[in-house]
């Protein structure tokens, strides 16, 4: 799997959310790893930290991973405002899911800009991440799995 192809891939996620325009959300952030200190909350943002790669099919010609991405909601956790903000933060992670659950297929593939991509699978994690609040923020998210499709050099 090229760097470019998933680079490309990990740009169409992005283009995507963005493509949202979630009201309240400030940032769409693309990061290494989730670095809390340049982020502009509430958020979005979007990493491959504490993911791998799967190796899927493929031939001596054409090969076939699976790229994953971790999509992650968070906001300062404001223990006065918690319970007032969880519509917002439910909303929010109904309309990211949505977006890629059997995300319908154009003439140019998944993602805009990755025509190699051939299939995206979600896989929800926890709602909240309870772990995270003893740091002041809330987290919630999924991780894209990215079927990428290429021709081997």
């Amino acid at each position: 799997m090229s760097a470019d192809a998933t680079w490309r891939a990990k740009q169409g996620v992005l283009a995507v959310i963005r493509g949202l325009a979630l009201p309240g959300i400030v940032a769409v952030h693309s990061q290494i790893r989730l670095d809390t200190t340049n982020l502009i909350f509430p958020c979005i943002a979007v990493t491959s930290e504490g993911e791998s790669e799967e190796l899927a099919a493929g031939d001596t010609t054409n090969r076939e991973d699976w790229f994953p991405l971790r999509v992650c909601l968070m906001d300062n956790d404001d223990p006065m405002i918690r319970h007032d903000n969880e519509e917002k933060y439910l909303t929010w992670r109904r309309a990211l899911l949505n977006a890629f659950h059997q995300r319908p297929r154009d003439g140019r593939g998944f993602l805009p800009g990755s025509p190699e991509t051939q299939e995206i699978k979600v896989i929800p994690r926890v709602i909240y991440d309870p772990k995270i609040r003893d740091y002041g923020y809330m987290v919630s998210g999924f991780v894209l799995k990215l079927k990428i499709f290429e021709t081997r050099r």
